[in-house]
């Protein structure tokens, strides 16, 4: 992820969640969650003015494979059959890490360049209630709006709750300034649609 990254010409850092300012004193913080060996990435896509404004999220942790006989295939195979992937963590939420990184793909060839900065967190700590993950990409870049792709207004127990039309053409003004492109995105967190009041789709001016 952090090549990919890279090769995007995206300005990215790995970093403990335990290395940010602020963050052990914070709240919401809980201890006993392993993050001693478990990081974010960053991923900062410079726009014309040095500010961020949106924030792309998604969670690289999983829940446990269990007993691996109860599986019918590898649950770390990533097997690719019949269209579809199959392994622990396909959906919930590899997905939306694939998403973010072909979407800025996708824009990058088109010549798309942001007003603003456009920030991709990948995240740990999500499953069995977690929220450092999420709480440390919020400390570490400062934003306008937080997206979690297809669960959206809350990260773990960081509670985002600006998912409003005006929020959203907030994010369109300080973005994109006039609409340019339009996306389709499928898909949600366990299977939920994507809310089409998503910040993210009226950032590209997507009505559908």
């Amino acid at each position: 992820l952090f090549g990919l990254c890279e090769d995007l010409g995206l300005e990215t850092e790995i970093y403990s969640p335990l290395d940010v300012d602020g963050f052990t004193e914070h709240p919401d913080y809980m201890e006993g969650r392993g993050l001693e060996s478990r990081y974010n990435l960053s991923a900062v896509w410079r726009g014309e003015q040095d500010e961020n404004a949106l924030m792309l999220m998604a969670h690289t942790d999983t829940v446990e494979i269990g007993d691996p006989s109860n599986w019918e295939r590898d649950a770390l195979s990533g097997e690719i059959l019949d269209g579809k992937i199959f392994g622990r963590g396909a959906g919930d939420d590899k997905y939306a890490l694939a998403t973010i990184i072909f979407v800025i793909g996708i824009l990058k060839e088109l010549g798309f360049e942001p007003k603003k900065n456009l920030v991709f967190a990948a995240y740990c700590d999500e499953e069995y209630g977690g929220s450092h993950g999420a709480l440390a990409a919020v400390l570490v870049d400062q934003h306008l709006i937080c997206e979690d792709l297809g669960f959206l207004g809350m990260l773990g127990q960081v509670e985002v709750q600006l998912l409003t039309n005006e929020a959203a053409q907030r994010v369109t003004n300080e973005l994109v300034g006039d609409g340019l492109l339009g996306l389709i995105l499928v898909g949600g967190h366990r299977g939920e649609a994507v809310d089409h009041n998503s910040a993210f789709l009226h950032t590209f001016d997507c009505g559908n």
